[in-house]
């Protein structure tokens, strides 16, 4: 007569919708990781290359190597720019994913909750019914005992009038 919880199904869909979602933000959440590590990167190639240009002018270099240094400098300032905005394009997307999971996380603890309840209630009538049936066993043994000791008198069956 135990009943089974009846959105056993609409949970492990649920488990599995958050478990897709969590895959998701992890992957977002990576590209984002790898696209900053490649603007840091570029940053400090960028100041790098300042530094050495700096130095340069200061010792008097060829004017042709000065032209190619500030070129690259250009070429690395425009890098970085387009990687800015990758990095926050990668951000909004990772900001989505994650706000997915939390709702996939939320809608699953819900019929989690319904589930632990739904066990809950099936303990609580558990231990009526237990309870119930010793109380009914303890009035038997007594009524027994009852009639061991006067079988002459008429004792009334409580458990028939329960019943």
């Amino acid at each position: 007569m135990e009943q089974e919880f009846r959105l056993e199904a609409v949970l492990r869909h649920r488990e599995h919708l958050a478990q897709n979602a969590q895959q998701a933000f992890a992957a977002a959440h990576g590209k984002w990781l790898k696209a900053n590590q490649m603007l840091d990167d570029l940053r400090r190639s960028r100041d790098q290359y300042r530094h050495e240009l700096s130095t340069k002018l200061h010792q008097r270099f060829q004017a042709e190597e000065i032209i190619m240094y500030n070129r690259y400098l250009e070429r690395l300032k425009t890098e970085v720019v387009q990687q800015k905005t990758l990095v926050a394009q990668l951000a909004e997307a990772r900001e989505t994913q994650r706000r997915l999971l939390v709702t996939a996380v939320k809608n699953r603890k819900m019929i989690e909750k319904l589930k632990s309840r739904h066990e809950e209630s099936r303990a609580c009538q558990s231990r009526e019914r237990e309870q119930k049936l010793l109380g009914e066993a303890s009035i038997s043994r007594h009524q027994a005992r009852m009639r061991n000791a006067d079988p002459d008198a008429s004792i009334p069956d409580p458990v028939a009038d329960i019943g």
